[in-house]
């Protein structure tokens, strides 16, 4: 079991996870946990391009 801290941003149900160190060049990838009536559900990584961010 990992302990994950506070997410960057909480989007209803859904927590995202991003990275300490922020990559501009190189692809990074976020980490998004979701949850429904307090259980957890899934996880996805996605990647960061850019210092973007996939809209969910």
């Amino acid at each position: 079991m990992i302990r994950l801290g506070s997410p960057a941003e909480m989007r209803g149900n859904t927590w995202i996870y991003l990275p300490e160190k922020p990559g501009f060049l190189v692809p990074r990838e976020l980490l998004e946990v979701r949850f429904e009536r307090g259980v957890f559900v899934s996880y996805e990584l996605k990647p960061i391009v850019f210092g973007r961010t996939p809209a969910s």
